[in-house]
Order: structure tokens, then C-alpha cells, then sequence
């Protein structure tokens, strides 16, 4: 439900990259994630507050970074 607001406020970019995410691919998991800002593992929550939308090629490629630390 968060998805499109999200995608509004963040003026339709992705929030690592910067690139575009157009309306029609924000609703897909495949194509899109909801991330948090600050993660679980650092005392962030799951609040509208601490989420962004980002690409899930960026997503991952930052999961990836923090796993391999």
C-alpha cells in the first residue's frame, strides 16, 4: 500500500540510484522493492517513515556489500 505513495515522494526515482521507476513496474516485487532507510539490524523499523522504494538490482547489489563487510 506504501508503493505508490512512496514512488510520489520520491518523485518516481529509485532512491539508491536515482534511476527511473515507472508507475507500472512500482507494484511489482520482481522489478521494485520497499527497503528500510536504517535497517532491522541497526534499531530501524517498519514504519512509512523508514522505508524507500529502490530497483532491486541496487537493493541487492547493497545487501550483497553489507554481507561481504
Amino acid at each position: 500500500e506504501w508503493r505508490r505513495q512512496l514512488w510520489s515522494d520520491q518523485s518516481g526515482k529509485c532512491a539508491i540510484s536515482g534511476k527511473e521507476i515507472s508507475i507500472t513496474d512500482v507494484e511489482n516485487g520482481e522489478i521494485v522493492h520497499i527497503d528500510h532507510i536504517v535497517p532491522h539490524s541497526k534499531g530501524g523499523s517498519t514504519v512509512y517513515e523508514n522505508a524507500q522504494l529502490v530497483l532491486v538490482k541496487y537493493n541487492l547489489e547493497k545487501f550483497n556489500k553489507y554481507v561481504a563487510a
